[in-house]
Protein backbone atom coordinates (compact mmCIF):
# COMPACT_ATOMS: atom_id res chain seq x y z
CA UNK A 1 0.00 0.00 0.00
CA UNK A 2 2.77 2.32 0.96
CA UNK A 3 4.45 1.65 -2.61
CA UNK A 4 1.32 2.34 -4.18
CA UNK A 5 1.03 5.76 -2.17
CA UNK A 6 4.72 6.49 -3.16
CA UNK A 7 4.47 5.97 -6.84
CA UNK A 8 1.11 8.39 -6.84
CA UNK A 9 3.13 10.91 -5.40
CA UNK A 10 6.04 10.36 -7.92
CA UNK A 11 3.51 10.09 -10.89
CA UNK A 12 2.01 13.39 -9.51
CA UNK A 13 4.98 15.21 -9.43
CA UNK A 14 6.37 14.20 -12.42
CA UNK A 15 3.14 15.62 -14.30
CA UNK A 16 2.70 18.79 -12.43
CA UNK A 17 6.71 19.47 -13.74
CA UNK A 18 5.93 18.34 -16.99
CA UNK A 19 3.07 20.93 -17.38
CA UNK A 20 4.63 23.93 -15.56
CA UNK A 21 7.41 23.33 -18.60
CA UNK A 22 4.37 23.61 -20.94
CA UNK A 23 2.88 26.42 -19.71
CA UNK A 24 2.06 29.72 -21.20
CA UNK A 25 4.22 31.74 -22.19
CA UNK A 26 4.37 35.40 -19.82
CA UNK A 27 4.10 38.51 -21.48
CA UNK A 28 7.23 39.64 -22.44
CA UNK A 29 9.49 36.07 -22.42
CA UNK A 30 10.00 33.61 -25.75
CA UNK A 31 7.22 33.54 -27.92
CA UNK A 32 5.89 37.44 -26.79
CA UNK A 33 2.64 37.57 -26.27
CA UNK A 34 1.22 41.02 -26.82
CA UNK A 35 -0.83 43.42 -24.84
CA UNK A 36 -2.57 45.10 -27.69
CA UNK A 37 -3.13 44.06 -30.86
CA UNK A 38 -3.82 47.12 -33.79
CA UNK A 39 -4.76 47.39 -37.38
CA UNK A 40 -4.70 49.77 -40.26
CA UNK A 41 -8.16 50.21 -39.77
CA UNK A 42 -9.73 49.77 -36.25
CA UNK A 43 -7.48 49.69 -33.64
CA UNK A 44 -4.80 52.68 -33.08
CA UNK A 45 -1.58 51.86 -32.52
CA UNK A 46 -0.67 54.54 -29.75
CA UNK A 47 1.88 53.57 -26.84
CA UNK A 48 1.86 55.94 -23.99
CA UNK A 49 5.13 56.21 -22.02
CA UNK A 50 5.32 56.86 -18.58
CA UNK A 51 8.36 57.77 -16.15
CA UNK A 52 8.66 57.76 -12.67
CA UNK A 53 12.28 57.37 -12.31
CA UNK A 54 15.51 57.73 -14.70
CA UNK A 55 16.06 53.89 -14.45
CA UNK A 56 14.44 51.07 -16.95
CA UNK A 57 12.41 50.34 -14.07
CA UNK A 58 11.02 53.57 -14.36
CA UNK A 59 9.72 54.15 -17.37
CA UNK A 60 7.07 52.32 -18.28
CA UNK A 61 4.85 51.36 -21.65
CA UNK A 62 1.24 50.88 -21.56
CA UNK A 63 1.94 47.97 -23.64
CA UNK A 64 5.21 46.50 -23.53
CA UNK A 65 4.38 44.00 -26.29
CA UNK A 66 2.17 45.27 -29.17
CA UNK A 67 0.97 43.41 -31.83
CA UNK A 68 -0.16 44.62 -35.25
CA UNK A 69 -2.83 42.24 -36.69
CA UNK A 70 -1.67 40.24 -40.00
CA UNK A 71 -2.99 41.54 -43.15
CA UNK A 72 -2.74 45.18 -42.17
CA UNK A 73 -0.39 47.14 -43.71
CA UNK A 74 1.18 50.29 -43.23
CA UNK A 75 0.30 50.95 -39.49
CA UNK A 76 1.08 54.10 -37.78
CA UNK A 77 3.18 53.40 -34.49
CA UNK A 78 2.88 56.31 -31.91
CA UNK A 79 4.68 56.54 -28.36
CA UNK A 80 3.62 59.54 -26.32
CA UNK A 81 5.73 60.61 -23.30
CA UNK A 82 2.63 61.22 -20.57
CA UNK A 83 5.31 62.09 -17.72
CA UNK A 84 6.28 65.82 -17.83
CA UNK A 85 10.04 67.02 -17.19
CA UNK A 86 11.03 63.72 -19.77
CA UNK A 87 11.67 63.59 -23.88
CA UNK A 88 12.38 61.27 -26.17
CA UNK A 89 16.50 61.14 -26.84
CA UNK A 90 16.53 63.47 -30.30
CA UNK A 91 18.59 61.16 -31.97
CA UNK A 92 17.49 57.48 -31.13
CA UNK A 93 14.10 57.98 -28.99
CA UNK A 94 12.52 55.13 -30.34
CA UNK A 95 15.19 53.00 -32.38
CA UNK A 96 14.51 48.95 -33.76
CA UNK A 97 17.20 46.90 -32.66
CA UNK A 98 17.03 43.05 -34.09
CA UNK A 99 16.28 41.19 -36.99
CA UNK A 100 15.03 42.69 -40.59
CA UNK A 101 13.62 45.76 -38.92
CA UNK A 102 14.35 47.90 -42.04
CA UNK A 103 12.49 45.63 -44.24
CA UNK A 104 9.06 46.97 -42.36
CA UNK A 105 9.30 49.79 -40.40
CA UNK A 106 10.36 53.28 -41.62
CA UNK A 107 8.98 56.89 -42.39
CA UNK A 108 9.84 57.44 -38.34
CA UNK A 109 9.16 60.96 -36.91
CA UNK A 110 9.70 62.24 -33.42
CA UNK A 111 9.92 65.28 -31.15
CA UNK A 112 10.13 65.75 -27.51
CA UNK A 113 7.49 64.13 -26.11
CA UNK A 114 6.23 62.10 -29.71
CA UNK A 115 7.54 59.73 -31.94
CA UNK A 116 6.08 57.62 -34.43
CA UNK A 117 6.97 54.84 -37.45
CA UNK A 118 5.27 53.34 -40.21
CA UNK A 119 4.91 49.55 -39.96
CA UNK A 120 4.55 47.86 -43.36
CA UNK A 121 4.37 44.82 -41.88
CA UNK A 122 5.04 43.35 -45.50
CA UNK A 123 7.08 40.18 -45.34
CA UNK A 124 4.45 37.46 -44.91
CA UNK A 125 6.84 35.13 -43.43
CA UNK A 126 4.92 34.36 -40.49
CA UNK A 127 5.16 36.09 -36.55
CA UNK A 128 7.75 37.91 -36.76
CA UNK A 129 9.09 39.92 -33.50
CA UNK A 130 11.37 43.12 -33.55
CA UNK A 131 12.40 44.51 -30.31
CA UNK A 132 12.97 47.92 -29.68
CA UNK A 133 14.59 51.09 -27.41
CA UNK A 134 12.85 53.28 -25.80
CA UNK A 135 15.13 56.21 -24.66
CA UNK A 136 14.09 58.99 -22.30
CA UNK A 137 16.21 62.43 -21.50
CA UNK A 138 15.35 64.87 -18.46
CA UNK A 139 13.81 67.69 -20.47
CA UNK A 140 17.06 69.79 -19.48
CA UNK A 141 18.82 66.86 -21.81
CA UNK A 142 20.80 65.16 -19.51
CA UNK A 143 20.78 61.00 -19.74
CA UNK A 144 18.28 59.02 -17.93
CA UNK A 145 17.84 55.64 -19.00
CA UNK A 146 16.44 52.46 -21.84
CA UNK A 147 13.95 50.44 -22.20
CA UNK A 148 13.88 47.86 -24.34
CA UNK A 149 10.02 46.36 -25.65
CA UNK A 150 8.79 44.65 -28.43
CA UNK A 151 6.43 44.76 -31.38
CA UNK A 152 4.94 41.52 -33.25
CA UNK A 153 3.96 41.62 -36.69
CA UNK A 154 1.55 39.51 -37.93
CA UNK A 155 0.24 39.02 -34.10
Amino acid sequence: MKNRALLSAFTFAFAAVGCAMHSPVAEGGPGKRPTKTCDEKGVKCDVVVSVTSCTPAGITLDHEVLGVAKGSRDVEIRWTISTPGYDFAKKDGIKFKTGDWPKEFDLPEGNRNRYKWRDRNNLDTGTRSYDYSVTVVKSDGSACATLDPTIVNDA
